[in-house]
């Protein structure tokens, strides 16, 4: 807190969420670098006049920071920090993203959190996080998103050591879910992990955190290059350089489940490493 961008970074921060538990048991013209980065400045400021004006409850609205009050902070990320608001003129508690844009600029990751917008602003599904709001200032790029009070998956798993095979047969069916549909709509998700997983106050969850996700496949016969993820989920394919599609997203599925049933990551070295192209 693209995919069109081949330049993917890893985050292996974990912020444990702490909550109770009641689930069912380049560009190719002669610019220099100055004027790249006053272009990618530039696209920067324009992600949101639009972005601003947010649909919420029917209502078509613009927002800023002025209508959130922000509570405390719940999670600290690569370009950024995950904090809890309320919404000034509902009371309605939201989860807000605030990334840096200094951050995003210099590590060439507009098209990222461009796109991790997009997916959530675009695509509907109960185990998938909805974006609710989004806006700017001059330091920040603000995604508003719902609220999702039972913690990470990495949080429970800590906890609890294992699961049985019921719970963990229960999370693995929804993820399933969430993740056939994102490929039937031609995304590759790319960063399965137990931290970008979130559990709601039913027990259901809620994929998260769509910085690394890649779209377009179906116009590209199911197949990208990109080398990135988060070290121990990643497929042989993404390691080996290889062409890949949809079935990192499965090879990670099942290393998480692997996860749930064990209690450990079999390739966890306990050494914090990032990959990026």
């Amino acid at each position: 807190m693209g995919n069109q961008c081949n330049t993917c970074q890893t985050k292996v921060t974990r912020d444990e969420g702490k909550a109770n538990y009641n689930a069912p048991k380049k560009n190719e013209g002669k610019m220099n670098k100055q004027n790249k980065t006053t272009s990618r400045s530039t696209n920067a400021s324009r992600m949101s006049r639009s972005d601003a004006s947010s649909s919420y409850g029917g209502s078509q609205s613009t927002v800023s920071m002025d209508d959130f009050r922000k509570i405390k902070v719940v999670g600290r990320g690569a370009y950024g920090k995950v904090y809890l608001v309320q919404h000034n003129y509902t009371d309605k508690i939201f989860a807000m993203k605030a990334v840096k844009k200094e951050l995003v600029i210099k590590t060439d990751q507009l098209e990222g959190i461009k796109y991790e917008k997009e997916i959530m602003e675009k695509f509907s599904h109960p185990f998938i996080m909805k974006l609710q709001f989004s806006f700017q200032d001059e330091a920040h790029l603000y995604l508003i998103m719902e609220f999702i009070n039972g913690g990470e998956l990495f949080y429970h798993l800590k906890k609890d050591k294992k699961f049985d095979e019921e719970r963990a047969k229960f999370y693995a069916a929804e993820l399933v879910l969430a993740l056939e549909y994102l490929h039937k709509e031609g995304v590759v998700y790319r960063d399965v992990k137990p931290e970008n997983i979130l559990i709601d106050s039913e027990g259901h969850v809620r994929l998260t955190d769509f910085g690394l996700s890649k779209g377009g496949l179906e116009g590209s016969g199911g197949h990208t290059e990109s080398f990135c993820g988060t070290t121990e989920y990643l497929a042989p394919e993404i390691i080996n350089s290889k062409t890949y599609g949809y079935s990192v997203d499965w090879y990670s599925l099942g290393l998480v489940i692997y996860e749930m049933l064990c209690g450990h990551n079999p390739f966890k070295t306990g050494q914090k490493m990032s990959f990026m192209e």
